[in-house]
């Protein structure tokens, strides 16, 4: 097994140090944006078509269409978790308690 030295791992820590700060720049931004997230953790489109067990060009419509605020960040949609919770309460179809099971063991994103 091949040793780093510390001149290479001192700049790969750099580079990934580098790449988080970009990011979370980016998403002080995103919540510059949309300043009504008001702390709201957000929810990316595939979560969100899992959650609902739609696809993709499903979700896609329900944004055409103007059924659900969302965000863009990075070329990836995200949707605040109170704007999905009211989507899913007003178009709610639930049979059996299976969608309310699913959306307990639904896995929330670690960043805010």
């Amino acid at each position: 097994m091949e040793q780093l030295s510390k001149e290479y791992f001192d700049q790969w820590m750099t580079r990934i140090t580098e790449h988080q700060e970009q990011m979370m720049g980016e998403l002080r931004q995103l919540k510059a944006q949309s300043p009504d997230t008001d702390g709201d953790s957000m929810i990316d489109d595939a979560d969100f078509c899992q959650i609902l067990n739609i696809s993709a060009r499903t979700s896609q419509r329900y944004r055409t269409e103007g059924l659900i605020p969302y965000s863009v960040l990075r070329q990836r949609v995200y949707y605040k978790e109170s704007d999905v919770w009211a989507f899913i309460r007003k178009n709610r179809k639930d049979k059996g308690g299976q969608l309310s099971e699913k959306l307990d063991q639904m896995k929330r994103p670690s960043w805010k």
